[in-house]
């Protein structure tokens, strides 16, 4: 599609190498279409060619402040400017659409028919509700087309999923993650975002109460997809993430006082005239159900692992997230998670089980660590070959928590949020000078704050029990419950 045909540019000082170059080459094609010049998008880090307009006269610049009313050729997408000839010292040019904008074209409008096609399936309400949550970490059909209707089509396909099984929706959790950096690189969300369109797993790394499990949950209301989460420890089994072996009670639910009183009744009575009654057939069941119950059976009973595998290969999006993962030994981690990732096989043998097949379009696995060592007693390293399958999104720090505070559920007075949002700044600066310990840096603690202040206890009793109080030294808890006094203002 061309947009500008035959446009006559002169030259000017900052383009005048790249006319030369022009000229020469439309000299030589004797009027023919040339060689492409691409004109770049008016975006970061890129160069934007503009056009002059004075009189007739059309010239090009790099620099909006060298000239005074202007005509950009591009706002967005990539336009391909050709020489088509040369007239006296001026240069005929043809400016048209390239491949890569067609392509932008194309994502864009496939961003609309993935809107409309969650329309088809949502209320108005809820698509709005999760168009404008999208909104808050940036994601949207201007900011990226590509990403935005490939997510909104995968939403579409689990809820189509999900209504073909009966299965409802996950209810929006009360508290939504809100992200407090938007840049792509400190977003946690669109980090997950492109991560579940690949079927990539990430892993959210950050200190006490950031908000990673918050993330996974409202990423999973988001997604429409089931969320199962296992807490690593160091002595986690196969078994416990998997399946493993349980004594099967369920026949005491059928055992009554009544029930047990009838059929020894029924023993008391004669056997033999009762045997074949109508009635004495629920008897010989409560017997039954005795006998049972005084030697239990075994059952299967399944982890969250294979609970995920399950719900995903009956066609429901599932996010299992290995919460604290870095807590697990390396080698048990390694065992459980590798061989889910891989795409190398379709299935897996699980113990009591047999073979059950690996549903990875549905299936998506997260984890959430803390940092390695230090304050976080009993964290270890992953080994090389399990986080070489994880991408990983170390989660800064925010510079102010009041957004998060205000996520509690409870409303307090403003002067408390900002006291918080102090002590917080004051803890954050001692642990970049090592004067306080990490620990101490417990935003989890510090929302919890708000509650025990909305009850009635005081702003500085609230950081001594949710905070300061839970520091391994004794030591340190007295240093922080000083400086709490020093920043709670006295009547």
């Amino acid at each position: 599609m061309k947009l500008v045909e035959n446009i006559a540019v002169s030259p000017v000082v900052t383009a005048k190498a790249l006319y030369e170059e022009l000229k020469r080459d439309a000299v030589l094609l004797n009027g023919t279409q040339g060689r492409a010049v691409q004109l770049k998008i008016v975006k970061s880090g890129r160069t934007t060619l503009y056009i002059t307009v004075e009189k007739t006269n059309v010239g090009l610049v790099t620099d909006i402040s060298q000239i005074g009313e202007i005509e950009p050729i591009v706002q967005s997408g990539f336009y391909k400017a050709y020489c088509t000839g040369v007239d006296g010292n001026k240069l005929l040019i043809s400016v048209e659409e390239s491949e890569e904008a067609n392509v932008a074209q194309e994502e864009k409008k496939s961003s609309q028919d993935a809107e409309t096609r969650l329309r088809n399936l949502l209320s108005e309400e809820e698509v709005n509700i999760r168009l404008t949550y999208m909104e808050t970490f940036g994601l949207t059909a201007d900011t990226n087309p590509r990403l935005y209707h490939t997510f909104l089509n995968k939403i579409c396909d689990g809820i189509e999923s999900r209504q073909q099984t009966g299965k409802p929706l996950p209810e929006k959790p009360l508290v939504l993650f809100v992200t407090t950096n938007r840049t792509e690189e400190l977003n946690p969300l669109l980090a997950l975002a492109r991560s579940w369109v690949a079927g990539n797993p990430l892993a959210l790394e950050g200190q006490m109460g950031l908000g990673k499990d918050v993330a996974f949950e409202s990423f999973a209301w988001l997604t429409a997809s089931d969320l199962l989460t296992f807490q690593w420890g160091p002595k986690a089994t196969r078994g416990e993430f998997f399946c493993h072996q349980a004594t099967d009670n369920s026949v005491k639910d059928s055992l009554t006082e009544e029930g047990i009183a009838s059929f020894f009744e029924y023993i008391r009575t004669s056997i033999k005239s009762c045997l074949f009654k109508k009635e004495a057939k629920q008897d010989l069941q409560t017997g039954l159900n005795i006998v049972k119950a005084m030697s239990p059976a075994l059952k299967m009973v399944p982890g969250p692992f294979l609970e995920a595998l399950n719900l995903a290969n009956e066609g429901i999006p599932v996010i299992l997230v290995n919460d604290e993962m870095n807590l697990g030994d390396p080698a048990t981690v390694a065992q459980a998670l590798n061989y889910l990732i891989d795409g190398h096989t379709p299935d897996i043998y699980i113990a009591g089980v047999g073979v059950v097949p690996i549903n990875r379009e549905k299936l998506y696995i997260g984890a959430t660590f803390n940092g390695v060592g230090g304050d976080y007693i009993g964290t270890k390293k992953m080994n090389t070959a399990t986080m070489s399958r994880f991408g990983v999104d170390k989660m800064t720090a925010p510079g102010s928590i009041l957004s998060i505070l205000r996520t509690n559920g409870f409303e307090v007075d403003e002067e408390t949020y900002s006291i918080l949002d102090d002590i917080y700044k004051e803890y954050s600066k001692g642990v970049a000078d090592r004067t306080y310990p990490p620990s101490s840096l417990n935003i989890r603690g510090l929302k919890r704050c708000i509650t025990e202040v909305y009850y009635g206890c005081s702003v500085r009793g609230a950081v001594a029990l949710c905070v300061n109080n839970a520091l391994q030294s004794d030591d340190d808890t007295d240093m922080l419950n000083t400086v709490v006094d020093t920043l709670i203002p006295t009547v």
